[in-house]
């Protein structure tokens, strides 16, 4: 029997003879050319073989190879590595686990309402304070230190404390000979030990004291600390102020004249004019 059985040639017709469907194949079919249609029914044809290597599927769609994929809306389950460098869309809220509580709210929002609500060990309410010429409204200061304190209010202190110099802002100076001896002492406030020199009765004496951190607008207060027999026996008070120095004035009240080493004390108060 000659005949071509290959392409889209027709079987040929022998009178008498008829061909059993379906034919039997080859195992060792090199050239199939083209099939236009049917259904497979073989086993799965490998990926080196040209084939997908598949055997069961899900979703729908293309088939999806290793390189730049596009995949739309598909359920990754639980990846065992991902690199998300160009991801975008993620929820905070529902797409990263491990937060503190509020944590995903601050990030969307981030207001200071909701950054103050999931801190645990703040102190006091209102907005986020920065380090620049914040407002702030009825702090509480507590102990603090720095160069300069400007306020258009009243400064006022509610305890027993008081308002004045901390420790190592003061000093103290002893007089010379007598007690119109000029002292220098450059401290904003201290104590200045006078000589024994006397002072005649209902008559009074005055001396320098140096410091450079006295303006001429300053406001130097003193008062008598020690060394007097009766408190009703002096008057101090302070004469001339000057850049860089002020005069103590002290005043014998007294009938008699007085010869008494006494100690005064002095605060500056800054002042201007303008």
């Amino acid at each position: 029997l000659a005949g071509d059985l290959g392409g889209t040639a027709a079987l040929p017709t022998v009178p008498g003879l008829a061909l059993k469907s379906p034919l039997a194949g080859s195992t060792s079919i090199t050239t199939l050319g083209t099939i236009a249609t049917g259904t497979w029914n073989g086993t799965t044809v490998a990926v080196a073989n040209g084939g997908t290597g598949v055997t069961t599927s899900t979703g729908s769609g293309s088939v999806v190879l290793s390189t730049s994929p596009t995949l739309v809306s598909p359920a990754l389950g639980t990846p065992t590595s991902a690199t998300l460098t160009n991801a975008t869309g993620l929820p905070i809220s529902s797409g990263v686990s491990g937060l503190g509580t509020g944590v995903a709210t601050f990030l969307a929002t981030p207001s200071s309402a909701n950054l103050i609500s999931i801190v645990t060990d703040g102190t006091g309410s209102g907005s986020l304070v920065f380090a620049s010429s914040p407002a702030l409204t009825t702090p509480n200061i507590g102990v603090a230190t720095g160069t300069s304190l400007s306020t258009t209010g009243s400064i006022t202190s509610s305890g027993t404390a008081g308002i004045g110099y901390s420790t190592g802002a003061g000093g103290s100076v002893t007089q010379g000979s007598n007690k119109t001896t000029g002292v220098t002492l450059n401290k904003m406030t201290g104590a200045i030990t006078t000589a024994a020199g006397s002072i005649t009765s209902a008559r009074a004496i005055k001396f320098t004291v140096s410091n450079t951190l006295v303006a001429a607008t300053d406001i130097p207060f003193v008062a008598i600390k020690s060394g007097a027999a009766s408190s009703n026996s002096y008057t101090v008070s302070v004469g001339a102020v000057a850049a860089g120095s002020f005069d103590i004035v002290i005043y014998n009240a007294t009938g008699a004249n007085l010869n008494e080493t006494l100690v005064i004390n002095f605060t500056i108060l800054k002042g201007v004019i303008n």
